[in-house]
């Protein structure tokens, strides 16, 4: 595609222009106030057709300021040197002084736009803040700067002729466990092997076989034209949309065409075309300001004329038209940081891809999800307005679009299971199905017939009269009577006539320098885009305080304890052997802390993704910016640990500071090489888990082979390459060097070996002599100064080699979510059966029967119009012939309705009520419901004008719910319908609550959880467990402990077949970002949210936005789900957004909520929402349009939308209407205010002595005997059975450390493999038993994840009064014995006598390794629990793992720890853990000398060598006595002869080992305790 094919001007494509509503400084008056623009043009919503025929307004006339004649270059540059632009030489200034190089011509013609048309931002009409501001004359004066640039708009559409999309189909377990990971393990390289797989291509299938995500589509959208994409989930809605951006995942394999503009796509297309995604990716800690200046600054380049004017624009008109104005300087947000709204941060989400780009090709996948009806059809709005004015294009997938969105569309492509069921235009597409056999219910919107005509369960309702065995029923069937009709052809003679390549050509072609700039991957240049990157992300890291703060004051805590702890060292032998100590766990302290960055680039990777795609710019300024904001961060944490450590632990300072300079220095440089490692590793790995099992293991290796813990000369030949590959090694070296240089060492008195008679103790020797010595002979360092520089350079290279990965993992690694995953052990056939009876177990839906109104609306149920699929254990027996597929393909060839093949829902219904057990009827009554939360006074100030810290989100709401009736809470986005919902179902934890909420007449009391059910928003279940497990879970702990299991376990079943699970009851739950086989679809996930409270015999439900993130035929089934439950007696309250049609008028009673939680109506909805329509027209409103979604109009009315504000208060219309009057009554409620005041239009005042009280005299109070249903013993049993199940399906965490600690015991088992009792051996010894342990510390970070993951759905059972919070301790503490015992067996096993240790002692040190295990799984758990997220949980982790390895006595022995420090010694659980592993060993273990170990003493005179107890030396060796002096005559000794002496310098005892096992188990104990604490009283549920 060319690029004269596609500019159009920089503002115009993506801000949101106001309509006459005012939005965006719109100052005209009287206009329709449904107009709104997120462009810059004024408000249409007709299409092109219908402005064809009404006439359309005349345009702007051109500003005089363009007809002024282009300036010459001669002309232009004396201008600019008169305005100070350009130097006398004709230069452009730096910094508007410095002269440095010559504009090019490009940049001149950009000035000369500029000195020409002045100031024109000036002019009121074409100044957004004005409030005479014009948007079609902003428009219009824009495009005409553009093409006085030279950039000349063209529009072009898309078409795409056979398109097919295959991606590779995989085979997993349907259900993973440890087996089968360990047998995947064993198998997996065999077959790469054996060549069943290859690994050079990723081992994908070579040949092989694909399934297709989409078949054949064909169509085109020509320029002007806007095109709804309709289907269920997985039809490949999403992958269509990637497809035309030319964005497609790297296993796609595409064939067919996808051309623009009659032109095959090339490098400038994705500057012109604009994807919205699904999914919300953003930078927490950034406002929405920041996020939309950063996609303007990027997308709107600096060569563009009037670039940072352009910018601030879009910025103001896209947050106007937005409805985001008010919230610019508040945070995106996250689980962490309180941020928007979710419908604020999907509007962020468009904006931020509309703002700069400059687009002829618009695709938007899933917008609307998240934002209310009123909202999302205006925005559509906005989109037909750029349509018609501007000729762009707009292709939309859209879940559930109400009626009057879809007849904002030309045309529309209807996609399932990948196939084309219709393309053609929007008013075509229920005439093409009456065409076929299928006709739209009366009371059905078009989209959600659409999308549903080729649901089996729907066909009963839409199938014509006759038709039955005419009409297609499968999806194939609906894909060939399409490739058959008419309108098929019409596609087909477009593709020949070649109408899909029509374009509007540009006026000019547009000049080759500007072409070039359209060819890049981002429009900036690489330098620009560093700038902005380094703003951007140095703006991310001062903004999040708390990440911050905490990063820096975890190296103030770490350096001031190590300082204490090495207070001034000394410079004798004892602090010669500490230096090393001190300047390893620096290193290490330093080195660790980026660890705790990993959380945080998972949550931006993706931020990167999507803006990467989006051209805003390349990936290596990303890493650079990055690194660039590295450096100071970095510097400050290695500032702050080092300056306070260093002079504290009296570290060497000479040379005037130097010394200390070179230390920061190589802090800093490890800092920023492990951070860069880290990020390497974070962008290189598909998953946060993978990360976290990969990171640990390299930094272990590292820490293993840095030369402190095993020296150079110990390390075995065949592991010295990981020595050299260590960067700790280097930096290690390079700060022993610099402390060393120069230093000279002595002994104290009692330090001088060996230990001769007092006689003779002049002639001992000191053991050390100089720093340089020290380093040879203890660590083989070579010790010239030059080396610590050439180390620092080494260190340098690897920094550079993990950045120079990381930005070509970006570059190129991208891993692929889009696969076809194959249960294994199943066929192709076996699947399509498997899809086509998923389909089947859900034919069936209640049918509403829509006679009469609210009273008496809900008839029972017509069992010709119904089915549902019904266990054969319910006792009313039906037949089973559709569930168990049996003449599947007879029946649907035989449509005719049998009674013996057909399932009716009533039956399972009523059996389910019949067997009821436990339930209440409950009548529930709100009466003067206010909730106020804590905020700053600034805050609230802002919006209420007043001096308070608090904010009242609700205000005197009252209202009821009564058995059998179903309650939408409906309003505007920030209305308080959630709010609400969780006041009535007490799950708020902030905040306060006025008001009254009684249950059958009594306050709701400590029981209430007993009849409450609460289904939330977001579905939260434990996904490794199946759909009939969590069901049973539920059924066994949340019905009374009356009931008995038999009669528990038929409720399930019968809760499996009113819900239509029955056919995926054995697969794993599975969460949205699962990719594990097994998993089950987002609808069905919702319906089992629901079946785990409908199984409880909970008497009031509590729904949140039960159809969120659904399409509109899956939100079908569920609401048709929560009718039934309704029918079964139950009291539901549910809020609900963009409701259809059909879907609204399943509700029985309708409490509206205006912005600011005041309440605008409450009572019933009427037959087709007559009674609602009716009060609103009574009171003034605007009735409806025929077939208008009465949910819609009714949003619409009360001032729903972006920048709507209702005409009336309708909060006091209701206060003074008689159908509150009435709820009052029936509420039995005085209120005097409300009968003083007279509403005119409400007519004759009711008789309100004669309205009945809505609970009945005879309903029984809700009481109870027990706390919770079950008892303590059913708890206990089925959360630790659960947990046991989980853990054996989680081979990520469990497998994996097995794996672990196979690895580690073979490493370091080969590390110190068979060591001799040599004095080499003696000193390695501990440091082996030191590394043996690392493997136990490692225990305590990999804790952490279960825990955390499974919080949000231990919160949720907590609430839901399904256990104690003791019970599911018990069990988190059960489920880590087998596991820590297999992994700690293996890795002792191969350890211990890899090493040689003795084979006699392995039991006790077996049991010390087993309890030091479970200590730090313990603490591991705690730090999860303790906690508030995993950001913290990942910064404390590596702080408490240093602290505890330091102080184990080892790296500073027990005897060098200050006094005043000991007691941390003794509070470390790995000291005791150290000692009992050590002493074991060490204890009676007798050592020698080889003839190179001998060490030599003077011979004192007069006696012999041998009558010292020694051996002489051999001639030429020479030695020292205490005063300096060297002799010729030496004895030789050697200086450890047993273990015990090793015990003696690290002051361990043997007599301590069973004490060290008995303080390892009581501090087991003590940690599950503190675990239990936070468990019952630590929650952080902040709602």
């Amino acid at each position: 595609m060319k690029v004269e094919t596609s500019f159009e001007h920089a503002g115009e494509s993506a801000g949101y222009s106001p309509a006459s509503n005012g939005l965006n400084g719109n100052a005209s008056n009287g206009a329709n106030t449904e107009e709104l623009s997120i462009e810059n043009g004024t408000s249409h919503v007709k299409k092109p057709s219908e402005e064809a025929s009404s006439g359309s307004e005349e345009s702007p006339k051109k500003p005089d300021f363009f007809s002024r004649n282009k300036l010459s270059e001669e002309e232009v540059k004396a201008k600019l040197v008169e305005d100070g632009v350009l130097s006398k030489g004709g230069r452009l200034k730096l910094f508007g002084k410095i002269p440095y190089r010559k504009p090019t011509k490009f940049e001149l013609r950009k000035l000369e736009v500029e000195e020409r048309l002045g100031k024109w931002y000036e002019i009121p009409r074409y100044n957004v803040d004005s409030p005479e501001f014009d948007n079609e004359a902003y428009n219009k004066l824009v495009d005409e700067i553009y093409e006085e640039f030279g950039q000349h708009s063209g529009r072009v559409g898309v078409s795409f002729q056979d398109l097919t999309v295959k991606v590779p189909v995989y085979t997993e377990p349907p259900i993973k466990t440890v087996y089968t990971a360990a047998k995947g393990l064993v198998t997996k390289p065999l077959k790469a092997a054996f060549g069943f797989c290859n690994p050079l291509n990723g081992c994908k299938p070579d040949k092989g076989e694909t399934h297709a995500i989409l078949s054949n589509i064909s169509g085109y959208v020509l320029p002007g034209e806007m095109l709804l994409v309709l289907g269920p989930p997985g039809c490949g809605m999403s992958t269509f949309l990637n497809v035309l951006a030319d964005n497609p995942d790297s296993d796609f394999e595409i064939e067919g065409k996808v051309l623009y503009g009659g032109k095959e796509a090339d490098s400038s297309l994705k500057h012109f075309v604009r994807l919205v995604g699904q999914e919300d990716y953003h930078i927490a800690s950034l406002n929405v300001r920041d996020t939309l200046s950063f996609a303007a600054e990027c997308c709107i380049p600096d060569f563009i004329p009037y670039a940072d004017r352009l910018r601030s624009d879009r910025i103001k008109l896209v947050a106007k038209g937005l409805g985001l104005d008010h919230v610019l300087g508040t945070p995106l947000g996250n689980n962490k940081i309180r941020g928007v709204s979710g419908g604020e941060k999907k509007r962020v989400t468009i904006g931020e891809m509309t703002v700069g780009k400059r687009s002829q090709l618009n695709l938007l996948d899933g917008f609307t999800r998240g934002l209310d009806a009123a909202v999302s059809l205006d925005i559509v709005r906005s989109m037909r307005n750029m349509a018609d004015l501007d000729q762009q294009v707009f292709i939309c997938a859209m879940q559930q679009p109400s009626e009057d969105i879809y007849r904002l569309f030309d045309k529309v492509l209807l996609l399932d299971q990948g196939k084309c069921l219709f393309f053609g235009k929007t008013e075509d597409a229920v005439p093409y199905f009456r065409s076929i056999g299928y006709n739209k219910p009366e009371r059905r919107m078009t989209p959600e017939f659409l999308v549903s005509v080729s649901d089996p369960r729907t066909h009963k309702s839409a199938l014509m009269e006759g038709w039955e065995d005419k009409a297609p029923g499968t999806v194939d069937e609906f894909e060939r009577c399409f490739r058959e009709s008419s309108y098929f052809a019409k596609v087909v003679s477009g593709f020949r006539k070649e109408e899909h390549m029509k374009a509007v050509p540009p006026k000019e072609s547009t000049p080759s320098d500007i072409e070039h700039y359209y060819h890049r991957h981002a429009l900036q240049p690489l330098a620009r885009q560093t700038q902005l990157l380094f703003k951007r992300q140095f703006l991310m890291e001062i903004k999040n305080k708390p990440a911050l703060l905490t990063r820096f004051i975890r190296y103030v805590i770490m350096s001031l304890i190590m300082g204490a702890l090495f207070w001034q060292t000394s410079t004798d032998e004892a602090g010669a052997g500490v230096f090393p100590g001190i300047l390893f766990i620096s290193m290490i302290t330093i080195g660790l802390g980026s660890m705790s960055t990993l959380p945080g680039i998972y949550e931006t990777r993706q931020v990167f993704y999507k803006q990467k795609d989006a051209n805003f710019f390349d990936p290596p300024p990303y890493i650079l910016a990055q690194t660039v904001v590295d450096f100071p961060l970095t510097f400050l944490e290695s500032l702050i640990y080092s300056a306070i450590l260093y002079f504290m632990a009296g570290l060497n300072s000479a040379e005037g500071g130097r010394k200390f300079g070179f230390f920061l220095f190589a802090m800093w440089i490890i800092d920023m090489a492990m951070s860069t490692m880290i990020r390497m590793i974070g962008v290189g790995t598909r998953s946060f888990h993978e990360a976290a099992a990969v990171a640990p293991g390299i930094i272990i290796l590292n820490v293993v082979f840095a030369g402190f813990i095993i020296p150079r000369n110990d390390i075995p030949g065949w592991w010295i390459w990981l020595y050299w590959l260590s960067a700790f090694n280097y930096i290690l070296d390079a700060v022993m060097i610099n402390q060393y240089d120069g230093l000279k060492l002595y002994c104290l008195s009692s330090e001088f070996v060996p230990k001769l008679p007092a006689a003779y103790a002049a002639y001992e020797t000191c053991p050390v002599s100089t720093g340089a010595a020290y380093l040879k002979e203890r660590y083989g360092i070579f010790t010239q100064v030059y080396w610590k520089w050439l180390d620092i350079v080494i260190v340098v290279g690897f920094y550079l080699f993990f950045l120079i990965l990381s930005a070509l993992a970006l570059m190129y690694i991208r891993f692929s979510t889009k696969a076809y995953i194959r249960p294994e052990g199943s066929s192709p056939l076996e699947e399509e059966r498997l899809a086509h009876s998923l389909r089947l177990s859900q034919i069936s839906l209640p049918r509403l029967s829509s006679q009469d109104n609210d009273d008496n609306r809900h008839n029972p149920p017509d069992e010709e119009n119904e089915q549902v699929v019904v266990n054969p254990r319910v006792e009313d027996q039906v037949d089973m012939s559709v569930l168990n597929h049996e003449n599947v393909e007879e029946g649907a060839n035989d449509r005719q309705s049998s009674d013996n093949k057909r399932a009716d829902s009533s039956v399972a219904m009523r059996s389910f009520a019949a067997h009821d057990i436990g339930f209440r009827p409950v009548y529930m009554t709100w009466t003067k419901l206010s909730y106020f939360v804590k905020v700053s006074r600034k805050y609230a100030k802002e919006k209420t004008g007043q001096d308070t810290n608090e904010l009242q989100l609700l205000h005197d709401v009252n209202g009821y719910a009564v058995p059998g009736r179903m309650i939408a809470l409906v309003g505007a986005s920030g209305a308080g319908k959630t709010t609400l919902l969780d006041v009535l179902a007490q799950r708020k934890t902030q905040g306060r609550i006025l008001g009254q909420i009684l249950l059958n007449k009594k306050p709701i009391d400590r029981f209430y959880r007993r009849v409450a059910g609460y289904v939330e928003q977001f579905d939260i279940h434990n996904e490794y467990a199946t759909v009939r497990e969590a069901l049973e879970f539920s059924a066994m702990l949340r019905q009374p402990h009356e009931v008995s299991k038999e009669e528990k376990l038929l409720s399930v079943d019968r809760v499996l077949d009113i819900l239509q699970l029955r056919e995926v009851e054995n697969r794993l739950v599975g969460s949205a970002t699962s990719t594990d086989a097994g998993g089950i679809s987002a609808e069905a996930r919702k319906r089992l949210t629901i079946g785990v409270e409908l199984v409880s015999r909970s008497s009031v439900l509590f729904l949140d936005e039960p159809t969120s993130g659904l399409d509109a035929r899956a939100a079908l089934v569920v609401m048709k789900t929560v009718r039934r439950v309704v029918d079964t007696g139950r009291t539901v309250i549910c809020t609900i957004h963009q409701p259809s049609t059909e879907i609204f008028e399943m509700f029985d009673d309708l409490l509206l909520l205006q912005k600011g939680g005041y309440t605008a109506y409450f009572g019933p909805l009427g037959h087709h929402s007559q009674t609602l329509i009716d009060y609103f027209t009574r009171h003034g409103a605007s009735p409806p349009r025929p077939e208008e979604n009465p949910a819609d109009w009714v949003l619409e009315t009360i001032g729903a939308g972006i920048g709507r504000g209702g005409p009336k208060d309708w909060s006091s219309v209701w206060r003074r209407s008689r159908e509150n009057k009435r709820l009052l009554a029936q509420l039995e409620i005085q209120d005097d205010d409300v009968e003083e005041e007279k509403d005119e239009q409400d007519g004759e005042e009711e008789d309100l002595s004669q309205v009945q009280p809505i609970v009945p005299p005879d309903a029984e109070p809700i009481e109870f005997d027990r706390y919770m249903a079950s008892t303590w013993k059913e708890q206990l049993y089925q959360v630790v059975k659960r947990a046991f199940i989980v853990y054996w399906r989680m081979p990520s965490y469990n497998f994996v450390r097995v794996v672990m600690a196979i690895f580690m015991s073979l490493v370091i088992g080969s590390a110190f493999y068979k060591e001799p009792a040599t004095q080499k051996g003696a000193e390695v010894g501990v440091a082996a038993i030191f590394m043996g342990a690392m493997f136990g510390i490692l225990q305590l970070t990999s804790a952490i994840h279960p825990l955390e993951d499974e919080r949000d759905v231990f919160y949720r059972e907590i609430s839901s009064g399904t256990y104690r919070p003791w019970v599911y301790w018990v069990a988190v503490t059960l489920d880590e014995i087998p596991y820590a015992l297999i992994s700690g067996t293996i890795f002792t096993v191969f350890f211990y006598f890899l090493v040689g240790f003795p084979g006699s002692r392995f039991g006790q040190f077996y049991l010390a390794f087993v309890f030091f295990m479970l200590t730090a799984i313990s603490i591991g758990q705690c730090i999860a629990i303790l906690a508030p997220n995993q950001q913290v949980s990942q910064m404390v982790a590596p702080v408490i793992n240093s602290l505890m390895f330091v102080l184990a006595g080892f790296i500073i022995p027990k005897p060098s720890i200050p006094n005043y420090m000991i007691w941390l010694y003794w509070a470390n659980p790995y000291s005791y853990a150290l000692e009992a592993l050590a002493v074991d060993i060490l204890h009676d273990k007798k050592y020698y000398c080889t003839p190179s170990e001998y060490s030599a003493f003077p011979k004192p005179p007069g006696v012999t060598c041998s009558s010292l107890g020694y051996s002489p030396a051999p001639s030429g060796v020479t030695c020292t006595s205490r005063n300096g002096t060297v002799f010729d005559h030496c004895c030789l000794f050697c200086q450890i002869t047993s273990g015990d002496q090793i015990m003696t310098e690290y002051g361990l005892s043997y007599h301590m080992m069973w004490i060290d096992i008995g303080a390892l188990a009581a501090y087991v104990i003590g940690f599950r305790l503190l675990a239990l604490i936070g468990i019952q009283y630590v929650h952080y549920i902040n709602r």
